[in-house]
């Protein structure tokens, strides 16, 4: 007998640290082991899998070394962006590979340790990036500087 859990498919773009571009589709548990509600794209990449699996559009099957990835653009919202004690920052993201990300972070940090420099100094390797509409999810260690938007 084959034990096999179903799981669900988030779309989106991944862009890789040489530069390449993916789309396809993420595979998420429907129960999540550190919430209620199905488990997120986040979950997988500050998760402690180092290759993930990833459905691309043509329905072939590839594993993403997770530190490779530089972002990945999330077809369907999944942070709460509108939740009333989250705090939103207008920065601007100089990644490693010279492109520049402007956008906003949310901050989800305690009163007494606000600041971009706490929120940074906590990120568990990838954060949420909210730009042009859509949710971004950045890897850290593709951050070369952050700089409060004017």
């Amino acid at each position: 007998m084959e034990l096999r859990v179903d799981k669900l498919r988030r779309e989106a773009r991944v862009i890789l640290q040489d530069g390449e571009e993916l789309r396809g589709s993420f595979f998420v548990s429907p129960i999540s082991p550190c919430r209620s509600g199905p488990e997120l794209v986040s979950d997988l990449l500050t998760g402690e899998a180092y290759f993930l699996p990833f459905e691309m559009e043509d329905g072939q099957v590839v594993f993403l070394q997770r530190d490779f990835i530089r972002y990945v653009v999330l077809k369907e919202k999944e942070a709460m962006e509108d939740l009333p004690y989250l705090k939103r920052k207008a920065v601007e993201v100089h990644l490693l590979s010279g492109e520049t990300l402007g956008g906003e972070v949310l901050l989800d940090l305690p009163q007494t340790r606000c600041r971009l420099s706490d929120f940074f100094n906590s990120c568990p390797g990838f954060f949420y990036f909210l730009m042009g509409g859509e949710q971004h999810l950045v890897n850290s260690r593709s951050v070369r500087l952050v700089r409060p938007a004017p």
